[in-house]
């Protein structure tokens, strides 16, 4: 995984260099490579950047047979998807190996820690992905739960709590009967208070804000985005809501809420609606990844990524003593139309397709993957 020297070895040597020019960024080292797009001569590999190969051998560590908390509507196979070639793909990074994924080896270095994730129901998706393949070692047990979207389990035999928190907006919002009324400079209070308590948080959010909103400021009334017709505010991009969200979770758990744990960004992960949109007729029947593995990410996913990435360089101008990485699954995601329910949803009106969620199993297990090699970096710095 590592190139010949690694990252640890040639820091040493200039710390201090980088500490006197730039010390508000001396977060951690991996902080100042923060950026996993760049390539620096001597680091880790980048495993945003790569392609999916065909590995017709490959099984996925668990089935809807030996997991029980698939959502019913992401259980593909259970709702009758006749192929499973979606199954048969690994993310091989251009230029390192990224291994199967080891939930032994997970949970021994998790042991004693708790993990939240943080988010939408991408979030959820992510987090029931890596719940089954867990399970396939240990049982857990249940702790808490709200339905689906406030969950809190024990892996008891390893100390180690898995939770998740519903926030599909990161600041505090509310519903109204024409818009989501949207506080952007203040986190949600479902996680602001508890964050602390926490020792890695996965934080990713990104489709709801193409709901018509109304932003506010410092409680002043800022704009509208523009999926709100027929308004008098100013006009204010979805996009200004998206960054200024994410600067400001991001703000409070390094800087506010007393957490010196290990915050991790999830970067966008794309729809594949064709035709249309979830509402209006949009399908997603592809059965294989894209052909074309080097064509480029489409706008919308692109930006959202881009704006995520610069709310974290903003966030970290400014020193914590909480450490912070990045999981970039913008590009491989984008590769992989054929990873979604489409139509096998397990819901009665067949003629509405999900083809922003991912099945389970399905290409959202890589992930996990990303997910254990950015902890088995931490675990030597002692996360």
């Amino acid at each position: 995984m590592r190139a010949k020297r690694s990252v640890p070895t040639l820091l040493s040597r200039f710390t201090g260099l980088i500490v006197f020019i730039c010390p508000a960024w001396f977060i951690t080292y991996k902080s100042l490579l923060w950026d996993p797009t760049t390539k620096h001569e001597g680091t880790e590999c980048d495993l945003s950047h790569g392609k999916w190969i065909r590995d017709p051998t490959g099984r996925p560590l668990y089935t809807n047979g030996t997991c029980e908390f698939i959502q019913p509507a992401q259980n593909c196979e259970k709702n009758g998807r006749p192929d499973n070639e979606y199954l048969k793909w690994r993310w091989k990074p251009d230029s390192c190996e990224l291994p199967h994924f080891d939930p032994s080896l997970y949970l021994s270095l998790v042991r004693g820690k708790k993990l939240l994730f943080l988010g939408d129901s991408l979030a959820r998706n992510h987090h029931q992905s890596l719940l089954c393949s867990l399970s396939q070692v240990e049982t857990p047990r249940k702790l808490y739960a709200r339905g689906r979207k406030d969950i809190k389990l024990e892996f008891p035999s390893h100390g180690f709590v898995l939770a998740i928190l519903w926030s599909p907006l990161l600041v505090q919002h509310r519903r109204t009967s024409q818009a989501f009324e949207i506080h952007l400079d203040t986190p949600e209070a479902v996680w602001a208070s508890e964050v602390s308590s926490y020792d890695i948080v996965v934080i990713s959010a990104g489709q709801w804000f193409f709901r018509p909103s109304i932003y506010y400021v410092k409680n002043t009334t800022v704009g509208r985005n523009e999926q709100l017709p027929h308004s008098s505010l100013p006009d204010v991009k979805f996009t200004y809501g998206l960054k200024m969200a994410f600067a400001s979770a991001l703000e409070y758990v390094l800087h506010s809420a007393g957490f010196s744990g290990l915050v991790i960004l999830r970067t966008e992960a794309m729809s594949h609606y064709e035709h249309g949109q979830w509402n209006s007729g949009g399908t997603c029947n592809k059965t294989k990844p894209t052909a074309n593995q080097s064509s480029e990410v489409t706008w919308t996913p692109s930006e959202m990524r881009r704006l995520q990435l610069e709310a974290s360089r903003e966030v970290l101008t400014r020193k914590s003593r909480a450490k912070f990485r990045i999981i970039d699954i913008t590009r491989s995601m984008f590769l992989r139309p054929d990873g979604h329910p489409g139509r096998y949803r397990g819901q009665e009106d067949l003629v509405v397709h999900d083809c922003l969620h991912w099945c389970l199993p399905g290409p959202i297990d890589m992930w996990n993957q990303m997910l254990l090699h950015v902890l088995q970096e931490e675990v030597s710095q002692k996360l």
